[in-house]
């Protein structure tokens, strides 16, 4: 009951940005049903607008934590947000292993993550690299990846915009990943291979946009 209680802001949140987006943006969402309701689940998708964190966790019914950059905990107001939703704050200049302490317990308590692994919105609307990271996590807690792709965002707000355009948001949760767990043992510590396999989640996410191109 107390956990019910903690989450209404939360709920309130993801009730309004609905609301917003369904009629601004007239948002819509394909394959929520790849997110499990059960167990641990990293999100990953590609980061084209200040939209992307509230469209990816509103389409589908689980809480996402995200991994967000230190710089927006001392905006005011959005600070306030960010917290009240559960992010936790990454420095995109270094290592940083509380960070990645927070998200390997959010995975191993059965929540969802959600990341954006370029480090920051990209210039041109295009899925570029991973930075490293994101292979390790899902290994080190035994995740199921959800690659994501998000498009329209970067026609509705991109990042030389002070305000968004109405423009058409559609978020494509795809199939999940599921590692090979015996080999994820094996090549515990190679950097090749967990750079293998970011880019196969980075992949599927451009294909998203190719999809959408066709």
């Amino acid at each position: 009951m107390r956990e019910v209680i903690n989450r209404l802001p939360i709920i309130f949140i993801k009730f309004v940005a609905y609301i917003y987006f369904k009629l601004f943006h007239g948002i819509k969402f394909y394959g929520a049903e790849n997110v499990p309701e059960n167990g641990p689940v990293l999100l990953v998708a590609n980061h084209v607008s200040f939209y992307d964190p509230i469209v990816v966790g509103i389409g589908q019914k689980r809480w996402v934590r995200f991994m967000t950059l230190e710089g927006y905990f001392h905006v005011p107001v959005l600070s306030t947000i960010i917290r009240l939703c559960g992010a936790f704050p990454v420095n995109q200049s270094k290592v940083d292993k509380r960070t990645f302490s927070e998200a390997i317990k959010t995975l191993k308590k059965g929540d969802v993550l959600g990341i954006f692994p370029e480090g920051g919105r990209s210039p041109d609307g295009q899925v570029h690299e991973a930075k490293p990271g994101i292979a390790l996590i899902a290994v080190r807690a035994h995740a199921l990846i959800v690659p994501v792709t998000i498009t329209g965002a970067f026609e509705a707000w991109p990042r030389t915009r002070m305000f968004p355009l109405p423009k058409r948001i559609c978020v494509h949760y795809h199939k999940p990943m599921t590692l090979d767990w015996d080999e994820c043992q094996r090549r515990k510590g190679d950097h090749e291979f967990y750079k293998k396999i970011s880019d196969q989640i980075m992949d599927r996410i451009r294909d998203g946009l190719l999809t959408k191109k066709r």
